[in-house]
């Protein structure tokens, strides 16, 4: 991910995209689409993590808040 100290792969689908964590002044999720990356953050999130995604594009994840870790389930959209 560009502009990012460390970059994490977590999951890949049938049409080569790939989700992942990244880290640089926050952590943040994105999302390798067709050569593109996608920033993934929840808003108002202190941290977001994309971990999977299916050959439908749909992405799974967590999130930290004020109030704890929760997970999500979301499509982005692709570049």
């Amino acid at each position: 991910m560009p502009g990012a100290s460390s970059t994490n792969a977590q999951s890949i689908n049938n049409g080569g995209e790939i989700v992942g964590i990244s880290r640089g002044t926050a952590e943040r999720g994105f999302l390798l689409s067709h050569g593109e990356f996608v920033t993934i953050a929840v808003p108002g999130a202190s941290s977001t993590q994309a971990t999977g995604i299916n050959d439908k594009g749909e992405i799974v994840g967590a999130f930290i808040d004020n109030v704890g870790q929760h997970g999500f389930v979301a499509d982005f959209p692709k570049p």
